[in-house]
């Protein structure tokens, strides 16, 4: 055909196009990550953090890889990918996949509902996959998920703007600089803190890390702020996805960003 690039693969079809020997497949760990967040200005999830918990422990986030990714992710703990000089090391098993332990989040949250809502969008099929994997797991804690599909641009509209949502599932990115994976998330008033997460003392550490030029309390900061990201939940991460573009074989010199732009000025 025409096409000599494409940035957009169905995860399925990466092991068939890899023995296409007309194509080349390029993968590398992304900064691309999917995450489960909530409305934390109403309820039920409105000062609750132990129903926040118990979700991020339903999340059988390794069938998810291997089931709906097809092998091309790992499983998410934090915003940051493990490869950043800003990712801290102790946040390993922060959430996991243990029903035994989502029960007891469970049992203390207050309010304790009993159905809640997703909203998903078609544009990313594996989210709604990945809504109804959850679903399965938090029925057998007591909690009926109802998954709420929206075209996009009505996603966008109802979650992003409004606020008019319990749960939401969507992917988000990163860049090379652990600022791109908090300040623009977590900040209070911050267009893509869509979850509504405000907290004076979240803020100063995001404002003290951006601003700082030694890199060693950059790093002391960014390991606070994932250790009380965690201790808050205003959101649960699922997955990093792995960056996987097909192009002709005879493309020369094409450099992965890890994101979904791409970079052609060494390409030939």
């Amino acid at each position: 055909g025409n096409v000599d690039l494409l940035n957009t693969l169905p995860s399925k079809d990466v092991e068939t196009l890899k023995a296409d020997a007309n194509i080349a497949v390029y993968a590398i760990d992304g900064v691309v990550r999917d995450h489960i967040g909530f409305n934390m200005e109403k309820a039920p999830f409105k000062d609750n953090p132990n129903l926040r918990k118990a979700i991020g422990w339903a999340i059988d986030r390794q069938t998810i890889v291997d089931s709906i990714m097809y092998g091309l992710a790992s499983p998410a703990q934090v915003a940051i990918p493990t490869s950043n000089w800003g990712y801290d090391a102790s946040t390993e098993g922060a959430f996991g996949y243990d029903l035994e332990k989502a029960k007891e989040f469970y049992e203390q949250a207050d309010p304790k509902p009993t159905e809640i809502s997703v909203k998903v969008s078609p544009t990313y099929p594996e989210e709604i996959k990945m809504a109804e994997l959850l679903q399965q797991d938090l029925a057998k804690i007591g909690i009926s998920l109802k998954i709420e599909q929206r075209e996009w641009s009505t996603w966008i509209d109802e979650v992003v703007s409004k606020g008019d949502y319990e749960v939401e599932i969507v992917l988000i990115s990163g860049g090379s600089d652990p600022d791109d994976f908090f300040y623009q998330w977590h900040h209070t008033g911050e267009v893509f803190n869509i979850w509504r997460y405000s907290d004076p003392e979240m803020d100063k550490m995001l404002e003290d890390a951006r601003s700082s030029v030694d890199q060693a309390a950059r790093k002391d900061l960014y390991a606070k702020i994932q250790q009380k990201l965690i201790a808050d939940a205003p959101l649960v991460h699922i997955i990093y996805r792995q960056s996987v573009i097909a192009a002709r074989a005879a493309l020369k010199d094409f450099v992965m960003t890890g994101r979904y732009d791409m970079d052609f000025r060494t390409v030939w």
